[in-house]
């Protein structure tokens, strides 16, 4: 008995091809604590690096200039650490 061909395909919608991308997009992606991790030693890094190039913005509510704190200094490992419950709360 020669085993049956398999049926072909049913033709899928444009929501059902968006759904099977977002699939493939979250398999590639790390586990979400791996993801926090990079996600974080990335803002430590930019903010090094805009600190050396004096980087500031302006406050919305009081019009002053506040600058980056580089987060790789004593200061700024110092202020990751005291505000770190306030920050997640």
């Amino acid at each position: 008995m020669m085993p049956s061909a398999p049926a072909p395909a049913a033709p899928t919608s444009l929501f059902q091809r968006f759904l099977n991308l977002i699939e493939r997009v979250g398999n590639v992606l790390p586990n979400p604590s791996t993801l926090f991790a990079m996600l974080a030693a990335l803002v430590v890094g930019l903010s090094w690096i805009f600190s050396r190039m004096g980087v500031a913005v302006t406050h919305p509510a009081t019009g002053a200039s506040v600058p980056v704190i580089n987060l790789l200094s004593i200061e700024g490992f110092q202020r990751m650490i005291l505000n770190l419950v306030p920050n997640f709360v």
